[in-house]
């Protein structure tokens, strides 16, 4: 007979979570891309801030590069509820944070105005609070795209669920050193695979490709593409 270790009711927090990606998978249908992105000059920019006491992490540059890339493609920039699609220019960018019970999403609220720092800065300030339970019911509503990490366990790939009513989600995995090809020469370069996950409902796969181009470009030059101070 087999015996559990422990057993207890959902908690409220995952309720609410098991409801909202449940919903989610059922309602909306999930489209999904994939691309490379070479973190070369990302990992170079990261290096000469840190030699000025600035600290960006890999994440901070992929939210500030999915912040600036929804104002370059806005088509993933909103909500889906009922039968209303509704675009915003306000970027409000949600994070994923990990707590012992489960999940939640802050926001970032005008991402698209935040330097790279200034979103670096903020967005340590909310995961911290977010861990501890001090977020204000503000700091983690009305979100136009959300953005989940699971780099820092070592994931390479994964396919997240997006976080409805919003459009779109991206799941960045870890950064690798990875041999790649450039102009015909082997090289060894740092490398993560981003994987955007779309309502076809409202977003088609020429949006979503493009949108994720945009994202892969500018994070492969976010000195020219980013307001980083």
């Amino acid at each position: 007979m087999l015996s559990p270790r422990s057993s207890e009711p959902l908690s409220g927090l995952r309720k609410v979570i098991a409801d909202r990606l449940s919903r989610s998978k059922r309602e909306a249908p999930h489209a999904y891309f994939s691309m490379r992105v070479d973190m070369g000059a990302a990992a170079d920019l990261r290096r000469d801030l840190a030699a000025r006491d600035r600290k960006v992490s890999y994440n901070d540059l992929a939210l500030s590069a999915a912040a600036r890339a929804l104002v370059e493609v806005p088509g993933l920039n909103g909500r889906l509820e009922g039968e209303t699609l509704s675009l915003y220019d306000t970027v409000n960018l949600g994070m994923a944070v990990s707590l012992e019970k489960g999940l939640i999403v802050p926001v970032l609220a005008g991402a698209e105005r935040l330097t790279l720092v200034e979103l670096a800065d903020k967005a340590r300030d909310l995961a911290g609070r977010a861990r501890l339970g001090k977020l204000k019911l503000s700091e983690y509503s009305d979100g136009t795209f959300t953005v989940s990490n699971l780099g820092m366990f070592g994931v390479g790939q994964f396919a997240a669920v997006i976080n409805p009513p919003e459009l779109g989600i991206l799941a960045v995995g870890a950064v690798t050193e990875e041999a790649v090809a450039r102009d015909g020469v082997l090289t060894v370069r740092p490398v993560l695979t981003a994987t955007l996950s779309v309502d076809h409902r409202a977003v088609d796969g020429a949006l979503g490709g493009r949108w994720l181009a945009a994202f892969r470009d500018i994070l492969q030059a976010p000195r020219e593409r980013l307001a980083v101070e």
